[in-house]
């Protein structure tokens, strides 16, 4: 067993989480586009790819936006734990702090104050369950105001696609 940790060096399971050869795969095509389509089934392991890919950008001391679902974000704190230092954790929009480098939205409270998530300026929004953002709607445009000049964005989902692939790249 050799998967990839977080921290980038080879790790067995006692050591800690590690990546998958697949899973590496991802991150390497997540790490080379700036601007990505991360589709898999559910179960496939995206969001520890999304939270290692979080994790090097971090490091770099770049700003990452996570923004998901509601009922999703109890679920991200806890994969963070596993996958992420102790000082990486993702806090919640509105109980972050000026130097707060990994922040968590959901899609409604994104729409809500949308001026105010753009104000952040990340470098980084990783949208989880990113069909909630597909094809125009109200969500997509408040989506879109934050991401517009952001420099990297991954859209990633495990729920079947509905309409083309071009729904979704329109949010770059």
């Amino acid at each position: 067993d050799t998967r990839e940790g977080a921290g980038g060096g080879s790790l067995t399971g006692p050591e800690g989480p590690a990546l998958w050869p697949t899973q590496r795969h991802e991150l390497d095509y997540l790490r080379a586009n700036p601007r990505a389509l991360l589709l898999s089934v559910p179960g496939a392991g995206k969001t520890p790819v999304m939270l290692t890919y979080a994790g090097e950008r971090m490091g770099l001391g770049e700003r990452v936006l996570w923004v998901t679902g509601k009922g999703l974000q109890a679920q991200l704190s806890a994969e963070a734990l596993r996958w992420l230092p102790a000082d990486s954790q993702p806090v919640l929009f509105g109980k972050h702090g000026p130097d707060d480098l990994f922040i968590m939205v959901g899609y409604e409270k994104l729409h809500a104050n949308v001026r105010d998530v753009a104000a952040l300026r990340p470098a980084v929004v990783i949208a989880d369950e990113a069909q909630a953002v597909k094809g125009g709607g109200v969500l997509w445009h408040s989506f879109r105001q934050v991401t517009r000049r952001v420099p990297r964005v991954v859209l990633a989902t495990a729920t079947p696609c509905t309409g083309t692939i071009v729904s979704h790249t329109g949010t770059f």
